[in-house]
């Protein structure tokens, strides 16, 4: 179990104005044993102005007993010094398999400015106005039978949402998928929030099964 102390802040190359071939790189490995759990919740990604960062984790499941609960978040930067957006490039690549056989892969990909092809038509965005009004985007992988009725739970509150047009962006946003037919298949959540303590809350509420496998004190921690 993992949680908030994992904090992840760069800055600039944390100056990276550098190639993304020479950006800060973090590779991480984790194994995941028959009948055991691994829980990452950690604190969300935080790049400062300028800053370039690449991270790839991969999950190697021993089989279909073995759990995980993965949650990859990021945040526009530091709102206090006006930095919104303000990175120069983020990947991040989480891959889980089962024995040899991949069942989740997904990437995150933001550039900004130069990443703009001079040859392209379609006028080039910042960051701030691609991915506004929000500023915090989350993500939640689930597998294992740990955690299936928290996958079901998850379902069931999806189920219930009403999806109708607004005339201004909600301050928060959720979708949710299966991995494959049923909840033994695993789900993935994602998450989008113009505040970093709004994704949290909703977080909270939405993997609240997870207590069960986890113990109380170690849920409120991870979503204090």
């Amino acid at each position: 179990m993992a949680t908030g102390s994992t904090v992840r802040k760069l800055s600039e190359s944390d100056d990276l104005r550098v190639p993304p071939s020479l950006a800060t790189t973090q590779v991480m490995e984790y194994s995941v044993k028959a009948g055991c759990g691994l829980f990452l919740i950690p604190e969300p990604v935080t790049c400062f102005r300028d800053a370039s960062y690449k991270q790839i984790q991969r999950f190697h499941l021993e089989d279909s007993t073995a759990s995980l609960v993965l949650v990859d978040s990021i945040t526009s930067g530091r709102q206090a010094l006006g930095e919104d957006w303000d990175l120069e490039t983020y990947y991040s690549l989480n891959e889980v398999r089962i024995g040899k056989k991949l069942i989740a892969k997904d990437v995150l990909s933001l550039q900004d400015r130069e990443s703009a092809s001079p040859s392209s038509r379609i006028p080039h965005r910042p960051l701030r106005e691609r991915l506004s009004p929000y500023s915090c985007y989350a993500m939640v992988l689930l597998y294992g039978p740990e955690v299936e009725e928290t996958i079901r739970d998850i379902e069931e509150q999806y189920s219930h949402l009403t999806v109708y047009q607004m005339r201004k962006p909600l301050d928060c946003l959720w979708s949710f998928s299966l991995l494959g037919q049923s909840a033994k298949d695993g789900g993935i959540v994602r998450v989008a929030g113009k505040e970093t303590e709004t994704v949290r809350a909703l977080l909270r509420v939405i993997l609240r099964r997870i207590v069960v496998s986890i113990g109380i004190d170690t849920y409120q921690r991870a979503f204090a």
